[in-house]
């Protein structure tokens, strides 16, 4: 359970450290916190789900294929991850710029906000893809 805990910490932390860098940068005309909690939130989760579904249902044709063939693994790492979860990502984005067009008064500000869902989302795979499977390893390799 410890080592949840730290991996999580791996996550998070370095997540927080560019959401404040980010802060900084955005410093002359700030972007609203909540607006911004939106486009984090949405990467950390709704677009994370979404690329996963999404993602799964590509698969099923990709493994007809042979998944382990070279066609199938490019057309998974190649096809299928870019396009599905820049999309995900990229929907919120569209969304706010439609729905809060007020907000967006210029290009830092569509970067801002794409950076924010990029961060939610990348914390999000962070602790999936990557520190749970670390952790459920050292879990069974610690007994």
């Amino acid at each position: 359970m410890a080592i949840m805990v730290v991996a999580i910490l791996g996550a998070l932390i370095p997540t927080a450290a560019y959401v404040l860098l980010l802060w900084w940068i955005d410093r002359y005309e700030k972007e609203p916190v909540g607006l911004l909690a939106v486009a984090f939130l949405w990467g950390a989760g709704p677009a994370a789900i979404l690329s996963i579904i999404l993602e799964v249902a590509f698969a099923a044709p990709v493994s007809a294929l042979g998944a382990e063939s070279l066609l199938g693994r490019l057309l998974s790492a190649s096809v299928s991850a870019p396009l599905i979860e820049e999309s995900a990502k990229g929907i919120a984005l569209l969304f706010l710029l439609l729905v809060v067009p007020k907000a967006f008064d210029g290009l830092l500000d569509g970067i801002v906000y794409g950076a924010m869902i990029g961060f939610g989302f990348a914390m999000t795979e962070d602790i999936v893809a990557y520190f749970v499977r670390f952790c459920t390893h050292m879990d069974w390799v610690l007994g």
